[in-house]
C-alpha cells in the first residue's frame, strides 16, 4: 500500500482530535467566562474612514444601535454630526453652544432627547446646542474636528467632554484593536506637532486578527497573552507618555482647544468623568489638576463624578459604564447651571466672556 493511503486515516483522525480538542477548549473558555472581545457594533455601523481625523459618524445614517446593553435609534445628519440637520450659519438671535468629544457626548446608549446637549437647549433660552461628539474619539480629534469643522459654526460656548480613557488614547496612533487615528507629539519647545496623517485605513492583518478574537475566546486569549493587558488600546513603540509627566500632552491638546474657542470669541468649558480611566502613569485627579492651570491661566471644569448628588448605580447603563438618561439629566442640570452663572442667558453684549480677546497662540 502506497505510503500517502496509509497516512491518509491517521491524518483524517488527528485533524479530527485537533477540531474536537479546539471546540472543546473553546466551550471550556466561555463556561469559565472568558469569552471573545466585546466590541461596539457602532464601530462597524456608525464609523466611516477619515484620513485626517481616523474615522468621522456615518453621514446620512439612520437604524438602530444595539450592542446587548441597549437598543435605540440613531439619526446621523449629512454633516456627520448625531441629530438633526443644522447649518454652519447661526440663526438670528440665538446664542449656540457646541459639544466636542467622545461616546459621552455622542450619547452612546440614550435616545436623541436623552442625550445631555438635547436637555441643555431645552433648559436654555434662546439657545441651540449642536451635538458634535463622535464615539471612540479623543483629545486630539476633538481639537482637529474643532480646527476644520467645529469654528465654523461660530459656537458662542465650546464644551469638551473629556473621558478617563482619553489621556491614554492621545498618545496612541492605533486604537482599538485595528482603528488608526492621528495624534501630536511635543517637540522640545512645547509646541504641538501632528502625526499619522493622512490616516491609514484598517490593514487587512488587523481587521483579520480583529475577527478572530471578537469571535474566538481562543484568539482573544492568545492576543491577550502576547499584549500583556485585556485592554482594547494598543500602544505604538514610540508612543508610550513620559512617566515624569504623563498627562503633559492632553493639557496641552486641551489648552489648544480652548485657544480655539477663544478664537472665534467663544467661552470654552470642561466636563469631566472619570469613566474609563486607564493609565499606567499619573492619575485622574493629577490630570484635573492640571488642566485647571493650564496655559497659566485657569480652565473652567466640571468634575461630573465630584458633585453631590452623583451616583453610579442610578446614573449609568448597567453592565455598560456610559451614562444612562438619569445620567444625562444630571450632567445637563450641572452644565446649565455653570453657564447661566456665567450670564448666558443674558443678552450677548451683557457676557464679558463672549467678548474677551483671543488668546494668542503658542
Amino acid at each position: 500500500m502506497p505510503t500517502s493511503k496509509r497516512l491518509a486515516p491517521k491524518l483524517a483522525t488527528l485533524a479530527i482530535a485537533l477540531i474536537v480538542g479546539i471546540i472543546g477548549l473553546e466551550l471550556a473558555l466561555r463556561l469559565l467566562g472568558a469569552g471573545p472581545l466585546h466590541v461596539n457594533p457602532d464601530q462597524k455601523s456608525l464609523w466611516a474612514h477619515d484620513s485626517r481625523l481616523g474615522w468621522i459618524n456615518h453621514p446620512g445614517h439612520v437604524g438602530t444601535f444595539d450592542n446587548g446593553f441597549f437598543r435605540v435609534q440613531v439619526e446621523i445628519n449629512s454633516k456627520g454630526l448625531r441629530g438633526a440637520e443644522v447649518g454652519y450659519q447661526k440663526p438670528q438671535g440665538l446664542k449656540r453652544i457646541l459639544v466636542v468629544g467622545d461616546s459621552f457626548a455622542w450619547g452612546f446608549g440614550v435616545e436623541q432627547d436623552e442625550i445631555f446637549s438635547t436637555r441643555l437647549e431645552a433648559a436654555l433660552p434662546d439657545t441651540e446646542v449642536i451635538n458634535a461628539g463622535v464615539s471612540g474619539y479623543s483629545t486630539d480629534q476633538a481639537l482637529l474636528w474643532l480646527q476644520q469643522e467645529g469654528k465654523r459654526y461660530s459656537p458662542d460656548v465650546v464644551i469638551y467632554l473629556l473621558s478617563g480613557n482619553d489621556d491614554i488614547m492621545n498618545s496612541m496612533q492605533l486604537a482599538y484593536w485595528v482603528y488608526y487615528k492621528p495624534s501630536f507629539q511635543l517637540d522640545r519647545l512645547g509646541d504641538l506637532v501632528l502625526q499619522g496623517v493622512p490616516v491609514p485605513e484598517a490593514s487587512f492583518e488587523n481587521r483579520a486578527r480583529h475577527f478572530l478574537r471578537s469571535r474566538s475566546a481562543i484568539a482573544k486569549a492568545v492576543e491577550v497573552a502576547l499584549q500583556g493587558h485585556e485592554a482594547s488600546f494598543v500602544y505604538l513603540a514610540d508612543s508610550i507618555p513620559d512617566p515624569k509627566n504623563p498627562h503633559r500632552l492632553t493639557v496641552a491638546l486641551v489648552d489648544a482647544m480652548r485657544n480655539e474657542a477663544r478664537s472665534v470669541g467663544a467661552s470654552f468649558l470642561v466636563v469631566a468623568n472619570a469613566q474609563f480611566w486607564f493609565s499606567p502613569n499619573g492619575s485622574y485627579e493629577r490630570l484635573l489638576v492640571e488642566l485647571r492651570r493650564a496655559g497659566g491661566d485657569v480652565i473652567d471644569l466640571i468634575d461630573v463624578e465630584s458633585h453631590p448628588g452623583w451616583d453610579a448605580d442610578a446614573m449609568q447603563i448597567p453592565g455598560d459604564g456610559h451614562w444612562n438618561g438619569v445620567g444625562h439629566a444630571f450632567v445637563s442640570g450641572l452644565v446649565a447651571d455653570r453657564l447661566a452663572a456665567q450670564g448666558l442667558d443674558q443678552p450677548s453684549a451683557a457676557r464679558g466672556w463672549s467678548n474677551a480677546k483671543p488668546a494668542a497662540s503658542k
